[in-house]
């Protein structure tokens, strides 16, 4: 049987959907952070105050605060100063790429905005992008004071980057592409993880995938609610169970990729899964009890760990998967250790002040991971699914083939018995019609006092009964008025000598159904016998045959009727007589009802049998 390919090249188009998603996330890290223009004005040193009772630093951007700094406060007010020589002819702003976690800006002391709130719990700008508008008339010629108010959580580490003011038209270019790198990818991610989860969910209900995957489904939604931290600016928590939420669902769903994985690949390690639980379960109690200064220490532990334990999951799928599984470790893993040379390379050309730039994008290359395994789990499962119906075919034409064996053998045995019965049925024919008619022509010859007319006449109803008889052997019509018609050929002799005259009334408008050779052949033989009757004994001058459709009840069925004017049946002849016996016998086999009306005005004879289905 030919199958058709186009499943497995959706799921090819599919996994490089996937690779190239994943490619093109990459690729966006290299943009610049503003288009190249004289204008626009880079800011890198700074006054720095902590609190207003210390005197301001000089630092240069961009800047982390030391654990002196934060000892000091989770906060402080950066101070730049720059010149213009001339008034702008368009509007200006300010941008702030990179900044944690919010900012209060003002711009010779006016202030032109900010990222949200200040107190806790404190918006999350930590991956957010800021451009303010410098509204008409701040701005001025000469010397500009421009401050940026630096907000920080108790658990969070405050810093700032570089930054920039110049014409709006280019900051927001460069704010744009900001924005999709770091929050429009995530949502993308997301929605996407989320998606995979509702497809295996889905998948798993209606049976076309294992329950086995759900473990894949509940790593999506975990590391997608974990990636909610990257673009939800107000949280509805404080800050404390909102971070700690967020790493407990990274670890919980590093814990269900590990299942998963192992469950794909067919690994075995309950003793080790449960311990990972433990240690989850651990840490998340750790994270939720540790004091607010460890917290970001506590934080890259974590982070640590669940880099340890995707390495594990990535060896694993390696090691005891198929094709499809280590194709995709193999190119998962190039794009994490190249989202890795990407920081590192950064890191060394510029400062360690700033967060991470491309490590950020690791959930995003695990969720196109998790897609790429839920098509790897769907790929084989169509494919069991195509050797199940591969077996289940070769099993149908085997059975269909054992079928039209016994069919066959029925067939067979059907002839068989078919031939039995056509032999047993002339064995009664000849006993009963031919070999009856021969011994009484037999005893007419050996009486000696019958003249030739009469021996003559038997032997003519011997001949007739014999050609009737080989008339039944094998009826090559289905048509009741064409049998009788044969029967009247063959009689018509034996009733002239007789002297009958005979009125057939077989229907012109009525359409007779074809009938069983069975069935024709009981009713030729009943209707010979009761013709024979009126010959041999009513010593009758007219004989009518009618034939016509009647329906019993809701059956319907075909009459026959023969009527005589003779003088009628003798008392008792009709529980006596032998042929009026195997007259009701035929009747009988035919399911029909046999009937007889006789007095000294002549004898009917009506005979009812009906239509079968297949008759029909």
């Amino acid at each position: 049987m030919t199958r058709s390919r186009r499943p497995s090249r959706l799921r090819g188009a599919m996994r490089r959907a996937l690779v190239a998603a994943s490619t093109g996330a990459l690729l966006t890290l290299g943009c610049g952070v503003a288009d190249p223009d004289v204008d626009v004005i880079e800011l890198d040193r700074a006054s720095l105050r902590l609190s207003d009772s210390i005197v301001p630093s000089e630092v240069k951007l961009p800047h982390r605060f030391s654990a002196a700094d934060r000892a000091i406060s989770n906060g402080g007010r950066y101070r730049f100063s720059f010149e213009i020589d001339e008034m702008p002819g368009e509007p200006w702003a300010v941008y702030l790429p990179e900044l944690r976690m919010n900012a209060v800006v003002h711009l010779n002391g006016e202030r032109i905005g900010d990222g949200g709130s200040i107190a806790e719990p404190v918006a999350r700008n930590w991956n957010r992008p800021l451009l303010f508008l410098v509204p008409r008339g701040v701005l001025r010629t000469g010397e500009n004071r421009l401050d940026v108010r630096l907000y920080a959580s108790p658990t969070s580490t405050p810093r700032l980057a570089r930054v920039h003011v110049g014409p709006e038209r280019h900051l927001w270019s460069a704010h744009a592409r900001a924005v999709f790198r770091h929050i429009t990818v995530r949502q993308i991610s997301v929605v996407f993880l989320w998606l995979i989860a509702l497809a295996t969910a889905v998948l798993a209900v209606r049976g076309a995938a294992p329950l086995s995957s759900l473990w894949l489904g509940a790593t999506a939604t975990l590391i997608g609610f974990g990636q909610l931290d990257g673009f939800i600016r107000d949280i509805p928590v404080s800050t404390l169970a909102w971070q700690v939420t967020n790493t407990v669902a990274y670890l919980a769903g590093m814990v269900c990729f590990v299942v998963s994985v192992h469950r794909l690949v067919g690994v075995r390690a309950p003793r080790f899964e449960a311990a990972l639980a433990g240690l989850a379960a651990l840490v998340a109690i750790v994270s939720a009890t540790v004091a607010s200064e460890y917290f970001v220490a506590t934080t890259t532990g974590i982070l640590s760990s669940s880099a340890a334990i995707l390495a594990y999951a990535l060896w694993r799928g390696y090691r005891s998967g198929s094709g499809g599984i280590r194709r995709a470790v193999v190119i998962f893993t190039l794009v994490l250790l190249s989202l890795g040379a990407v920081d590192a390379a950064h890191a060394l050309s510029e400062s360690t002040a700033v967060a991470p730039r491309a490590t950020g994008l690791v959930p995003v290359v695990v969720a196109a991971f998790t897609g790429w395994m839920l098509l790897e789990t769907l790929r084989q499962i169509l494919d069991r699914n195509d050797q199940l119906n591969a077996e289940l075919d070769r099993r149908i034409a085997h059975r269909e083939s054992e079928l039209a064996r016994s069919h066959e053998r029925l067939r067979a045995m059907e002839r068989s018995a078919t031939l039995a019965g056509e032999r047993g049925r002339l064995v009664r024919e000849m006993h009963d019609g031919l070999g009856s008619l021969l011994v009484s022509t037999l005893a007419l010859v050996e009486g000696g006092e019958q003249r030739g007319a009469v021996i003559a006449d038997a032997l003519r109803e011997v001949l007739d009964e014999m050609r009737l008889m080989l008339d039944s052997l094998e009826p090559d019509e289905d048509d009741l008025a064409a049998l009788l018609g044969r029967v009247r050929a063959r009689l018509s002799p034996r009733l002239a000598r007789a002297g009958l005259r005979v009125d057939w009334q077989l229907p012109h408008d009525e359409r007779m159904p074809p009938l069983e050779p069975t069935t024709l052949h009981h009713v030729m033989r009943i209707v010979q016998e009761a013709i024979g009757n009126v010959i041999r004994h009513a010593e009758a001058g007219t004989i009518a045959i009618r034939t016509h459709l009647e329906a019993r009840g809701e059956a319907p069925g075909i009459a026959i009727e023969i009527h005589d004017d003779g003088k009628g049946l003798p008392p008792g002849a009709g529980a006596s007589r032998r042929g009026l016996a195997h007259m009701r016998k035929r009747s009988d086999d035919i399911g029909g009802q046999l009937e007889f009306d006789s007095s000294t005005d002549g004898t009917r004879v009506r005979l009812w049998f009906p239509i079968a289905t297949s008759d029909a």
